[in-house]
């Protein structure tokens, strides 16, 4: 633009501005600016203004269901949290309770789980378990039961079982109701359960060394080396003794020797009654304080050669005494084998048969079968002692047919018989034959009074076995069976603190009514 006709100080910017187009475009901008803002003010009062209208035009009940929609949506998922979590309590409580229950019933009922070869079977056994736990108060309130009583009945049966009041009831020890804990406790008490005793050594014809261990309540002294020839004019300890004193003689379990708490329990309690206690001790038996293998032959399962040795040399050693004798377990099978076998000729008096099974055959295979834990580890206690001999003397045990190798890892009890028991007794590489050869005689030819002891909760013998034993006095009137539903395997101990031996106490009454009765003869009854 032209210039001002007079520049002065306030026109020269204005000027200056034009000039440059700046002015203008300023003034455009800003005023287009302000109408921008203008019209969205516009725009936003309108916006208002409707909304306004709307909210006006919305009725009030229709406006108050949208706003509560959410909090009853809160409520609805608070609700269902609510009812679920009840619903997994109520399952819990079910399933607790069913659970409980199994454990009850198991535990209650009589025939019980023995076996835990399939996983159902596991878990039936582990429910016992639990049961006999949480069912300690009951057994202890109810847990009394009358014996079972199978006998032939006539006078003299009847007199000695009236004056045998502990076959009128047994009530085992509430909290000692599970096999295994009951054995768990027995092993625990063995390593504080000590006492004296004197062992003397009878040689057999083959070299072979079987041990009596007799009572005594002396110091402990050397042992005595005796063999079956010598003079006999020494006694046993226990001088305070008649010569007449009634004997006691405990033939001992698979392995046990005279620590193992099934063998000295019944020997220490007898002791104290007047009896002359002793125990036969197996060659190459005893696990605290064994009877050393001195040659390579072991141990036979029925064992009568080397029992009948024992018991001609007691007879022998004590001619006015009457021997009776405890078999436990192995030691009830190879007790009522030599009764079958001695008939009217045995020396003993009467016998009681503890947990004993009937055939060596059925008996190894159902165990390795149902409990295969348990069977390998009395099959590596057996051979525990034939391993120390057969590292002294590896020529003499690979004479015999032993191969030592595998007897070190066995894996169950028929294991031990073919590797040990069979190829050392004549029968290599016939372990079955041998095992069937091994059954006890018929027990029809019993002459004496043999009382046999059964549990039906024995978990050792099988229940196959147990249904043999039961028919032993129907062939001969001089068998007794008694039979409990508690109890396990040589142990039956009453009394909250288990101090009270069941086995121990009904075995004196049965002895000491033997010794003022004959026998007779009538008719089969059960009670």
């Amino acid at each position: 633009p032209d210039p001002p006709a007079m520049l002065s100080i306030e026109v020269l910017p204005r000027w200056l501005a034009s000039l440059l187009g700046k002015g203008e475009k300023s003034e455009e901008t800003s005023s287009m600016r302000g109408g921008e803002a203008r019209n969205k003010r516009k725009i936003d009062d309108r916006g208002h203004q409707r909304r306004k209208t709307i909210s006006n035009e919305i009725p009030q009940g229709l406006f108050s269901f949208f706003v509560p929609r959410g909090l009853f949506i809160s409520y609805f998922f608070a609700s269902a949290f609510v009812a679920t979590t009840a619903l997994i309590g109520l399952l819990t409580n079910l399933s607790a309770g069913i659970f409980l229950t199994w454990c009850a019933y198991e535990s209650l009922k009589e025939l019980r789980g023995d076996s835990w070869e399939t996983w159902f079977e596991l878990a039936c056994m582990t429910c016992q378990c639990l049961g006999d736990i949480l069912l300690i108060p009951y057994y202890y309130l109810c847990g009394e039961e009358k014996p079972s009583l199978r006998y032939i009945s006539n006078e003299v049966n009847d007199r000695i079982l009236a004056r045998c009041p502990s076959l009128s009831s047994f009530h085992p020890t509430c909290w000692l109701q599970n096999p295994f804990i009951a054995w768990s406790v027995m092993l625990f008490r063995e390593q504080f359960w000590s006492y004296t005793y004197k062992r003397e050594f009878l040689t057999a014809p083959d070299g072979g060394k079987v041990a009596l261990d007799w009572f005594s309540e002396e110091e402990e002294e050397e042992e005595e080396n005796h063999d079956d020839d010598d003079d006999d004019e020494k006694k046993g300890p226990q001088p305070d003794l008649p010569e007449d004193a009634p004997i006691m003689l405990i033939v001992s379990t698979l392995a046990g020797g005279p620590m193992s708490y099934p063998n000295c329990k019944p020997l220490s309690f007898f002791a104290q009654k007047g009896y002359r206690s002793v125990c036969y001790v197996k060659r190459g038996c005893g696990i605290q304080r064994p009877n050393p293998y001195v040659t390579a032959k072991a141990w036979c399962l029925l064992d009568y050669e080397d029992l009948t040795m024992a018991i001609d040399h007691i007879s022998k050693k004590y001619p006015k005494a009457k021997i009776f004798a405890i078999g436990l377990s192995t030691g009830g099978g190879q007790i009522r084998n030599y009764m079958s076998r001695m008939g009217g000729f045995t020396k003993i008096a009467a016998a009681v048969a503890c947990d004993a099974g009937h055939a060596w055959d059925r008996c190894i295979v159902s165990l390795d079968r149902r409990l295969p834990v348990i069977a390998q580890c009395l099959a590596r206690a057996v051979a525990t002692n034939y391993i120390d001999f057969a590292d002294r003397n590896p020529n003499h045990a690979r004479n015999a047919g032993v191969d030592v190798k595998r007897l070190k890892s066995l894996k169950n009890m028929e294991d031990l018989v073919t590797t040990l028991m069979a190829p050392t007794n004549g029968y290599r590489g016939k372990s079955y034959e041998y095992l069937h050869l091994s059954c006890p005689a018929d027990p029809a030819s019993v002459a004496t009074p043999l009382m046999n002891l059964f549990t039906l909760n024995d978990q050792i013998v099988s229940r196959e076995e147990l249904i043999t034993d039961s028919k032993y006095p129907l062939c001969n009137p001089n068998i007794i069976n008694v039979t409990t539903s508690r109890g396990t395997h040589v142990i039956r101990w009453e009394g909250f603190m288990a101090k009270r031996c069941w086995i121990c106490q009904t075995s004196l009454e049965f002895f000491n009514a033997v010794l003022e009765e004959g026998r007779g003869e009538g008719k089969s009854k059960e009670t």
